[in-house]
């Protein structure tokens, strides 16, 4: 009996950390959020939380959205998991009668109008089994894909058994119907919760001059105010009334001046543990839409697309001229290729936020050359093909991919005339990069080594170059590579569930 009130009370707390993380939009500088709703009236199971947006805030995928409503669920297990059948069984969702798809059915029923304007979102800490058909049908967003349930197959093909089973579900006949519904759909499964939750909500809150949660503190604010809220029937707060009720419990911070000494800034091509990052920084590259997972929706956007975007971004940080704080929840490429178009000559600040085993760490080089003669790396050189123009690098850092990158360039680079393998001196592995500065004593090494192979070699219009490095490395290489000429950047398929090896991504310049 204990742990089960133990476990009420723990998704009361997770639901209220959330309705404040997504209250702290009403300040947001670029937001467009004009009320925040905790315990909603009207919306069929998603109530819990709602934003509203006036103007309508412009969704990935082009259409504009004047409310989002969310549905938050915290578990103390992994018990269950997200699967085709769970959307369509209410005990799922701890319901009696209504499935989700029902609930979501039900405020289309409602008015198809305002539903082509709502996104409705699931926010579970369960996660999607990984051996269920769902695992496929959900993209970065946690949308469905479309073009993958709706493929043009009969009912009893395997996508077409899953249609049929939810339309069957609504009582729908066509799967124009299906999709309408499934359109707003947003399934954000294995969601942070507790303590883990606690720092993107303390950044959200800092960013807009809200006292943060204190990690040496039992209790939190904010979440026994939105209870009380909640008593006096204040469920709906806008800008001007929930400024008053947090200056009243003396909840802002007070400064002397608006202007922040450092700017944050976020590039972001992944989205697990990446999902708060809008709200943690200042300026924030968003490139989800162009990414299924780990993977380019298509090749080309890589150049006419991807880099384009970077390229511009990096305009942005430059013009801040102040310090930066950046984060880096992308592949490695993208990193690279920011560190390229900011270089080590552009005079701006940059302190790189890395993810590590033991959590964040802050790294910013102090040294610009190291002091101490010691060679990072262990080489290994070969020749290829004695008519070829183009060479090949592979630098193992985080995990030796030498024999990995000598199969793929057999048979994908054959214009290469020789191969350089660069592999940590120490060992590959978390705890073959130190610090930042232990970064730029492996790039100057590198650069070194580079400068004397491309000369012994006598050619070299291009470089394809192949990385397994922690993305602070990838940055602060892009910014030192300059002297490299024509340079194409490789990808590996870390999931074996493409091509199983690497394919190319930018070419720069």
């Amino acid at each position: 009996m204990a742990d089960s009130v133990l476990a009420i009370q723990k998704g009361f707390e997770f639901q209220a950390k959330f309705f404040w993380y997504k209250a702290c939009s009403l300040y947001r500088p670029g937001s467009t959020a004009v009320e925040v709703t905790y315990e909603a009236d009207g919306v069929p199971g998603f109530d819990d939380v709602t934003v509203s947006f006036d103007p309508p805030r412009l969704s990935t995928y082009g259409y504009s959205i004047s409310r989002e409503c969310y549905q938050v669920k915290f578990h103390v297990d992994h018990s269950r998991a997200f699967d085709v059948d769970a959307l369509i069984d209410p005990s799922f969702i701890g319901a009696v009668s209504e499935s989700l798809l029902q609930k979501l059915y039900k405020n289309y029923l409602a008015s198809p109008e305002d539903y082509a304007k709502t996104n409705y979102y699931i926010i579970n800490t369960w996660g999607v089994d990984q051996k269920d058909d769902l695992i496929k049908l959900l993209n970065n967003e946690g949308a469905v894909i479309f073009k993958r349930l709706f493929d043009g197959t009969t009912d009893r093909s395997q996508m077409g058994k899953i249609r049929k089973k939810w339309r069957d579900h609504l009582g729908l006949s066509e799967d124009r119907e299906l999709k309408i519904v499934l359109r707003q759909l947003r399934i954000r499964a294995n969601h942070v919760s507790g303590e883990y939750f606690d720092e993107p909500l303390s950044f959200a809150l800092a960013a807009i001059n809200l006292k943060p949660l204190h990690d040496d503190k039992r209790t939190s604010p904010y979440s026994s105010l939105i209870v009380r809220l909640h008593e006096e029937k204040s469920n709906r707060l806008h800008k001007d009334n929930l400024y008053a009720i947090l200056a009243q419990e003396d909840l802002w911070v007070t400064t002397t001046t608006n202007e922040k000494i450092f700017a944050s800034a976020g590039l972001r091509t992944f989205r697990k543990g990446a999902e708060n990052m809008e709200m943690e920084t200042d300026k924030c590259l968003c490139l989800l839409k162009h990414f299924e997972s780990r993977y380019i929706l298509d090749g080309p956007l890589w150049q006419s697309e991807v880099l384009p975007s970077i390229e511009a971004f990096s305009q942005e940080l430059i013009g801040l001229g102040k310090p930066i704080v950046l984060h880096l929840d992308a592949h490695i490429s993208t990193a690279y290729a920011l560190g390229y178009y900011i270089g080590n000559k552009s005079g701006t600040d940059i302190t790189i936020v890395q993810k590590s085993p033991k959590g964040r760490v802050y790294w910013k080089p102090e040294l610009e050359a190291t002091r101490e003669e010691t060679e990072q790396w262990d080489y290994t050189e070969r020749d290829g093909n004695a008519d070829g123009d183009d060479l090949v690098l592979s630098i193992s850092i985080s995990n030796d991919i030498s024999a990995e990158v000598d199969h793929f360039v057999e048979s994908h680079v054959p214009n290469a005339a020789a191969v350089l393998h660069a592999k940590a001196i120490s060992g590959c592995g978390f705890s073959a990069v130190r610090n930042a500065d232990h970064i730029m004593e492996y790039i100057v090494f590198l650069n070194r080594k580079i400068r004397t192979w491309k000369t012994a070699k006598g050619r070299g219009k291009r470089i394809h170059i192949f990385i397994s490095a922690p993305n602070s490395f990838n940055f602060f290489l892009g910014q030192q590579a300059s002297g490299y000429g024509r340079i194409s950047l490789y990808e590996y398929d870390f999931e074996g569930i493409r091509s199983g090896t690497y394919v190319q991504s930018l070419n720069l310049p």
